[in-house]
């Protein structure tokens, strides 16, 4: 079977788009896409099935498109998005729809990486400081934030 790439809807031809590196989990996968319209940006997953031969998303159902963020894959149904700031978003049905919460920290212009396990357990780190310092917090409800380094 030849590849095939993602499509895109009518009218979004004309966009600026960012591709992050697909995530797997078998065959299943994730391509985070980052799609820069007239005066805003958001991201939306495409998925595949078969190990990345076709993909299907639509940047253009508001139920699959948030905005940008770190994205974080604890498996192949549950991922997070984080903006950064207070906005954390989480989809429990492979990235089909997603739910936003507010997060107890802000870490605005610092998040470096995010990583989560099944369930609600995550991680967050933040870049280094001006004083070559890192943080990094530990949630288990997806909300609250403990420091554990900083």
């Amino acid at each position: 079977m030849v590849p095939t790439k993602p499509t895109l809807p009518p009218g979004y031809q004309a966009y600026q788009y960012l591709p992050q590196a697909p995530v797997f989990f078998g065959k299943d996968g994730y391509l985070p896409l980052t799609v820069y319209q007239s005066g805003t940006t958001d991201i939306t997953f495409y998925t595949s099935h078969d190990g990345g031969l076709s993909w299907a998303g639509d940047p253009a159902n508001a139920n699959k498109v948030i905005k940008p963020g770190l994205p974080a894959f604890a498996d192949a149904l549950q991922l997070w998005c984080w903006d950064g700031g207070t906005r954390l978003y989480t989809s429990t049905d492979g990235a089909q729809t997603w739910q936003a919460t507010q997060a107890s920290l802000d870490l605005s212009g610092s998040l470096s990486r995010l990583e989560f396990v099944p369930g609600f357990t995550g991680w967050a780190l933040t870049r280094l400081d001006d004083a070559g310092h890192s943080q990094l917090y530990r949630t288990t409800d997806g909300t609250n934030w403990t420091p554990l380094i900083h």
